[in-house]
């Protein structure tokens, strides 16, 4: 009798464990796939944010990036911030835009080191002539929140440069 009910728990135990190598698998192949149809569309992964549903890609192509079923157009980016919290770390201010600086002065002065603040966030912030959308990176406990956040502000400060120096050069 307890070689059959060890047997069964082996056997339930193979059976739960095939279930989630299959799980894993499927999970695997979607999150490939997703990353196949965005190297189609022409965009690249600047970052693969975690979220409660899988993955987020942030991307860029030529004129935009895409976070969350959205579009932002690299020319319309006005500013970006990265955020611990509520303190802005680092930001860019685009130069094609001059009337909003006054707006971003009322800003605090970006922080030299990181302020220690249990459970805060790491954020992108992105704002547009129309909007600001937040990417958010992940909590202070993970070390690679802060490095998405890090890798998707400078990839929006390259972009702002980008712009605000054609925009330079056609005016010229």
């Amino acid at each position: 009798m307890r070689n059959l009910i060890a047997g069964a728990v082996v056997i339930l135990l193979a059976v739960v464990a095939l279930r989630m190598a299959t799980a894993l698998q499927g999970y695997r192949r979607g999150r490939e796939q997703r990353r196949e149809r965005l190297s189609a569309a022409g965009r690249a992964i600047v970052a693969e944010v975690p979220a409660d549903d899988g993955p987020e890609f942030f991307a860029e192509d030529a004129g935009a990036f895409y976070w969350a079923n959205r579009r932002i157009l690299k020319r319309d980016i006005r500013a970006a911030r990265m955020l611990f919290g509520d303190v802005p770390l680092a930001r860019v201010q685009a130069r094609r835009f001059p009337d909003e600086d006054a707006a971003d002065a009322d800003a605090p002065e970006p922080e030299t080191e990181t302020p220690a603040f249990e459970g805060a966030q790491w954020d992108v912030a992105i704002a547009t002539g129309d909007e600001t959308v937040v990417v958010a990176c992940g909590a202070i406990r993970e070390q690679v929140s802060q490095e998405l956040a890090r890798r998707i502000f400078e990839a929006i400060r390259q972009a702002v440069e980008t712009c605000d120096h054609a925009v330079h050069h056609s005016d010229s």
